[in-house]
């Protein structure tokens, strides 16, 4: 399956309001990453875990699975 990863990484968009520019903008924090060349944005900020805690963890098992010498096609 990670083969079939590219480019993951934590974003942050701001949800901006249609009445006013200068309202309060919330953050939402998105999983973003390309499967089969195909882009997916995952909302993570319902998950118990951090937005830091998840991208080491994206670092950790990407590189385990780079240095696992599975060949990608």
């Amino acid at each position: 399956m990670w083969n079939e990863i590219q480019l993951e990484k934590i974003i942050v968009k701001r949800l901006v309001s249609r009445e006013s520019r200068h309202d309060y903008k919330p953050e939402v924090n998105y999983l973003y990453f390309f499967h089969n060349n195909e882009k997916v944005e995952i909302n993570i900020d319902d998950f118990d875990i951090t937005d830091d805690q998840l991208a080491q963890l994206l670092k950790i098992f990407r590189a385990r699975f780079n240095n696992s010498g599975v060949v990608s096609f």
